[in-house]
């Protein structure tokens, strides 16, 4: 019962619960079954009558049991399994080993409750099914042989086999397992490799996604790749989005365990690594998933997260310091790459984490739908000027786009001009830009505020 003490042999006192699994005397646990035994049931120099136990016990209830009160051999041996044909073996051999090394006296009688099918597990296999999945051409006899050596005892009837497998092959239960036991003993070099006859195509998911990447990487920046996992705490750093982390239920560390939500996280630590060791000029992109839950629904997006900081690579001895201009066009590259041209627009954040700088953040939208943000790290989270962008690529390869439309250059040269243009301080450049498009001009806008 949950709150029940019991003192094990290592002389600690334990806190029970419901789900323990223990050894009771009929009014209190005396043992933690397949753990470890209690200390008011120790054999010391004076005992005299033993009372032997030979058992089988469910093993993930060990499991939880040992994992949460004490680790011990026996729950190790328990956890993974027992052959049951072997308790009565087992019981046999301590009793005749106390017979013959401690001048014991056997009393005879043996008290039974056994309710577990110890027969042998009858699995259905042909030789045609084990041979489209390995991609071999073994003959049944052949099979045959193997499952017997094996000791498994085969009947074949009109093509189909049904082995017997002993209770003792716990790991051999469904014909998957048979199949994995055949390329085993066959040899897997043995099997000749042959190539797949119906011809594959890339899909325009995975099509897209490598031509994102193969951009970015053009462009000059490095693909990262970066745990999934975080501290709780850190889930909702750089969003503001209402959702819910998945956190794990048994984590292997409680510095992460926690699905990430946003890529920022992952690529801020790692700027962080590579500043403290010297490395200042970086610029990194990862594409990735974040993962939530609203209510009780669990979902993911595929997102791409880039972090630009210190000198940028422009060309043969050409640097330039990183600004807000150089990660937009970035941004700008890869969404014309898409099919995106003139479709999208950089506005003023509406609602920004108070980890941005409020002055140099923007909302991406497409058709009035936000799909990214892009903006400079708030000096409290770094004292240099990183740069971070994240676009939900579930949400942006989901807008669809017409076929892109190729034209020869012109072999004529082009022509730059500066407009200078004095306005108020509360007109967007954006609004500008509109202005000028409006106007029906062919050339290429690019504004910059001063």
């Amino acid at each position: 019962m949950t709150g029940e003490k019991l003192t094990t042999l290592d002389n600690e006192e334990r806190t029970l619960s419901k789900n323990d699994i223990v050894i009771s005397d009929g009014t209190r646990a005396i043992g933690l079954a397949g753990v470890m035994g209690g200390l008011d049931t120790e054999i010391e120099e004076n005992t005299k009558n033993v009372l032997i136990e030979a058992a089988i016990f469910d093993g993930v209830k060990v499991r939880l049991t040992s994992k949460k009160i004490v680790r011990s051999e026996a729950s190790n041996r328990f956890e993974k399994g027992l052959d049951p044909n072997r308790t009565y073996l087992a019981i046999e051999r301590a009793c005749t080993l106390l017979e013959k090394y401690a001048n014991a006296t056997i009393s005879e009688g043996t008290v039974i409750y056994d309710k577990l099918d110890k027969e042998d597990k009858k699995i259905e296999i042909t030789a045609e099914k084990i041979n489209n999945l390995l991609g071999s051409n073994i003959k049944e006899t052949e099979i045959i042989d193997i499952f017997e050596r094996l000791g498994f005892k085969v009947n074949s009837k009109k093509g189909t086999m049904e082995v017997l497998v002993p209770r003792r092959r716990i790991d051999i239960s469904i014909p998957e397992d048979l199949i994995e036991e055949v390329g085993r003993i066959y040899g897997v070099n043995n099997i000749e490799g042959t190539l797949p006859k119906v011809p594959t195509l890339p899909g325009r998911y995975d099509k897209e996604l490598r031509n994102v990447k193969n951009k970015i990487i053009s462009l000059g920046l490095n693909e990262v790749l970066s745990y999934i996992l975080i501290n709780d705490k850190e889930v909702k750093d750089f969003v503001t989005d209402e959702f819910e982390e998945v956190r794990l239920l048994d984590p292997m560390s409680e510095d992460r365990n926690t699905l990430r939500y946003s890529l920022i996280n992952s690529l801020f630590k790692i700027y962080e690594y590579n500043i403290a060791r010297g490395n200042k000029d970086i610029s990194i992109f990862e594409i990735g998933k974040g993962f939530y839950k609203h209510e009780d629904n669990y979902g993911e997006d595929l997102k791409l997260c880039v972090l630009m900081s210190g000198e940028f690579y422009t060309g043969i001895n050409s640097k330039k310091e990183v600004d807000f201009y150089i990660i937009k066009g970035i941004i700008e590259e890869i969404l014309d790459s898409l099919g995106y041209e003139n479709r999208y627009n950089f506005a003023p954040a509406r609602n920004a984490s108070e980890k941005f700088h409020p002055g140099q953040i923007a909302d991406i939208t497409i058709q009035n739908k936000n799909i990214g943000i892009v903006g400079l790290l708030h000096p409290d989270v770094s004292q240099n000027k990183v740069y971070v962008c994240e676009i939900n690529l579930s949400e942006l390869l989901d807008i669809k786009t017409g076929k892109m439309k190729y034209k020869e250059i012109s072999k004529f040269p082009s022509i730059k001009k500066d407009i200078a243009l004095v306005v108020g301080k509360n007109i967007e450049s954006l609004s500008i830009a509109r202005t000028i498009k409006k106007a029906r001009w062919k050339l290429s806008i690019r504004c910059r505020n001063i």
